[in-house]
This record gives structure tokens, sequence and C-alpha cells, in this order.
């Protein structure tokens, strides 16, 4: 459920970042992002949460779900490039894509058997040392501009800081589930009332430094938000096929919305036309929010019917897995 709920967020951020915010600069638009840039963290959360079992495989379903589904990317490019240089790049989706997110978590499931065995042959200190080192790097120096390439939080650094605290939160996980839901909801409440608060009534140097410890994917704000809704999801006991059988489309909601053939075109152009025609901000928000469920529904729907394609690829790579032993 957590994995459905962090693409939900993810493509409601993107409706807001890449169309509305982008039309209006009101504050309040931009100030609704940073609780809506939780979806990220949250993947990666609970990636760490569950331990990344990495094996040739899932290493192929993952290349070939993102191969197949930037095919229209690919095309887009190569169509409506100006130079050889652009055509180029669009060949080496891997290296040059703008999908940031499957680039740094393909780096991170190629490093996870490394971060699991210094996970289990580490004591609790050493496993809070390493996990306080990385988040040192990843926040600390990103936050006060210390290193440029950690500022935005889009690395593997914070990628692999966020994987041991997702360990973190399953090697603890009794303590904070016996936590009450109301202190867990408040807490969460409140800290994004506050940041979108002050970030609509500060300006200048206190607007930017909102932001700064709010936004990024680096930043300490934001991490706290994130655990925060893990937690309160995390809460929950049930078990249920249907969620399960969904969430397995996850990564496909993630790429088929960001493809910009489909971005430049009816996702952009609906959500403008929403904000055109809906001067409320609150029914613009839930109007945006459906919209997102039926992006959703939309890219489940072909990620299911292609499940043939997903089911030969399993085999390959399940062929390859006896072949290699890894």
């Amino acid at each position: 459920m957590l994995r459905l709920l962090s693409q939900f967020i993810i493509v409601l951020y993107h409706l807001y970042l890449l169309f509305i915010a982008k039309t209006d600069d009101a504050p309040s638009y931009k100030a609704i992002q940073m609780p809506l840039h939780v979806g990220v963290i949250i993947f990666v959360l609970l990636s760490g949460y569950f331990s990344i079992n990495a094996t040739s495989q899932k290493l192929l379903k993952l290349v070939a779900v993102f191969l197949v589904y930037t095919l229209p990317e690919t095309f887009y490019t190569l169509t409506h490039s100006n130079s050889l240089q652009h055509a180029v790049h669009a060949l080496f989706l891997l290296s040059y894509t703008h999908f940031w997110f499957i680039k740094t978590y393909l780096f991170l499931f190629l490093v996870s058997p490394m971060l699991n065995l210094y996970w289990r042959t580490s004591s609790d200190r050493m496993r809070w040392f390493m996990t306080g080192a990385w988040g040192f790097v990843a926040i600390y120096m990103a936050t006060t501009h210390g290193d440029k390439s950690m500022l935005s939080g889009k690395n593997l650094v914070n990628f692999m800081f966020l994987y041991y605290v997702g360990r973190l939160l399953n090697l603890y996980k009794e303590k904070w589930q016996r936590q009450h839901y109301l202190t867990l909801i408040s807490c969460y409440l409140l800290l994004n009332v506050a940041i979108v608060a002050a970030y609509m009534l500060l300006d200048g140097i206190g607007r930017k430094a909102v932001w700064a410890l709010s936004f990024p994917y680096s930043s300490p704000i934001l991490l706290v938000n994130s655990v925060l809704l893990f937690m309160i999801v995390g809460k929950m006991h049930f078990q249920s096929k249907v969620v399960n059988y969904l969430a397995a489309s996850s990564l496909a909601i993630y790429l088929i919305h960001g493809c910009r053939p489909y971005v430049i075109g009816t996702i952009g152009d609906v959500t403008l036309y929403l904000y055109d025609h809906i001067p409320n901000g609150l029914l613009l928000f839930g109007s945006c929010m459906l919209l997102t469920l039926l992006i959703i529904l939309f890219a489940i729907t072909i990620d299911k019917l292609l499940t043939p394609l997903w089911n030969r690829v399993n085999e390959v790579g399940r062929n390859l897995y006896l072949k290699l032993g890894y």
C-alpha cells in the first residue's frame, strides 16, 4: 500500500511542479510541493525496510521494464532532436535519461549486496555509525552547500543513507509501532501545516531557508516527514492480494506518467485545463487528485496487459539465475 501511496504522491506532485507552479508563481502552489515531495523517499525507505534481494533475474526485470516503458520517450527524442548529439544520447538510456530515480535506484540495487552484508555482520553501534556517516554527507553537506554534487539528494550516497534508515525502521519496528496513531498523525499534520505556513508567511532568506530544509531529497525535515508517514501506514495490519497485485505495477506508474509524449501532451493539457477552469485552490487540488488516480489506473492497466511479456522476461531471468547462480 505504501508503494501505491508513494506513486500517487509522486504523480500529484509532478502535476504541480511541471504545470501549475510553472503557470502561476503563487507561493501556495510552490508551498504544497514540500509535503508532496515524500514519495521517492518512502519508496527507498521501503527498499531498505524489506531489503533488496539483488539477483540477475530481478536486475533483468528492472532493466526490461525501464527499456520497454521508455520506448515512447526514446522515439520522441529521436524524432524531435535537432542535433546528432541529442539523438545519440537518446540511445544511451541509462546514462542520459531524465528518469534520474531509475538510474540512481539501479546503482543502489547493484551495491545492495554489500550494504546487506555489512548490516548482517555489524553490531547495532556500527549500523548507527554508518547510517550517521552517510547521513552527514547526504544531509549536512547538501544543506550547507558544502558539496554541490549533494545538493538535490538525487545521488547514491543519499539513497544508501535512506536504505539504512529503512533497515533501522525494520530493526526497531516494535518500538515505533507501539506509538499511538493520534500522536503520529498529529505530528505529521502539524509538521506539514508548519512548513507550508512558514513558507507562505516568510519572505526572502527566511522562505529560502524553509525550502532548503524541507524540500530537497537531502533535507532533514523532508526525511522526518517521510518517516512519520511511513510509520502511520506501517502501523496498519492487514492483508490484501488486490493491493499487492496493483502495487506490482508501481514502477510502471512512475515510468509511464513521466514519458514526455504523455507529459507534454495529454497529462499537461488536462492539468492546465483544470487550472484554467477551477479558480478555487482546494477544488483544484481535489481535481488533481482525481486526475492522478486516473493516471495511475491507466498505467496499471497498461502494465497488466503486458503481463505475458513480463512472464517471458521472468522466465529468461530465471534461466539466467540458474546458470549464473546469482
